[in-house]
């Protein structure tokens, strides 16, 4: 750990640890070893809040021992700020440069290896782990932020197969929607009919399954504005009513 006052590094430590989250834990440890200093900072939120709530790792625990901390307060700092203004050194910086001079320095292996170590903090609070599993289940992305509510309605109609097509409102309602079949083609109007697979709609433009499927796991906005305009076309030239905007689409 390193004096904020003095920027010097006042004491280190050698630890096998496979997280980030550990080894910042095990500096927090070696401050609070100090009692000439109450006031300790670390830009690790994962590691203040295992001290806050009483579930460090078992190195940091290994180094305070039996320990009775009563007078110390640990304190968040946001990292990778840059120096002050006037040229004045940011002593988070010295410190952050300083610890990676320190790392690995037990290891045998080659320093540029990933394989070993794991750099990303681990979730701990409840909304952290929960969007950690959500985002892992994420199969398609967001709208893009440049999409209008309606064009991002339709993304997501698309990406859950609920878009409007004559063959699914048909099942829902006969009496309104009296056909299942294609005005164009006279086949069965599904959505992939209704996208790609009507020759009334190929055009130059071709499309197929693979393509759809692209542009509906794309995050760019070039690919979702060409699959809700396609989309949007097709259901007005059947006739049927769907979220619209002023042509062209553009971002």
């Amino acid at each position: 750990w390193q004096s904020t006052t003095k920027g010097i590094t006042i004491n280190a430590a050698s630890v096998c640890a496979r997280t980030a989250n550990a080894a910042e834990q095990v500096a927090i440890a070696l401050a609070l070893l100090d009692q000439r200093n109450e006031h300790i900072f670390s830009d690790s939120r994962a590691a203040i809040r295992a001290f806050s709530v009483g579930a460090v790792c078992k190195e940091a625990k290994n180094i305070l021992g039996d320990k009775l901390l009563t007078t110390h307060t640990i304190t968040w700092f946001p990292a990778h700020m840059g120096n002050m203004d006037g040229g004045i050194i940011n002593l988070n910086e010295l410190a952050h440069s300083r610890a990676r001079g320190l790392a690995v320095r037990g290891h045998g292996g080659p320093l540029g290896r990933t394989g070993d170590f794991v750099n990303r903090d681990p979730p701990t609070t409840y909304n952290e782990i929960t969007q950690h599993f959500a985002m892992d289940r994420r199969i398609f992305p967001p709208p893009h932020a440049k999409l209008n509510r309606a064009q991002a309605l339709t993304l997501r109609l698309l990406q859950t197969e609920t878009y409007p097509n004559p063959a699914f409102l048909h099942k829902l309602y006969p009496d309104v929607y009296l056909t299942n079949s294609c005005t164009k083609c006279g086949g069965l109007a599904t959505l992939h009919h209704m996208l790609w697979e009507c020759p009334s709609v190929r055009g130059t433009d071709t499309a197929s399954s693979r393509k759809w499927d692209s542009a509906l796991r794309s995050p760019d906005i070039t690919s979702q504005l060409w699959a809700v305009q396609r989309a949007h076309d097709a259901a007005l030239g059947l006739g049927l009513t769907v979220p619209s905007w002023e042509r062209p689409a553009v971002c």
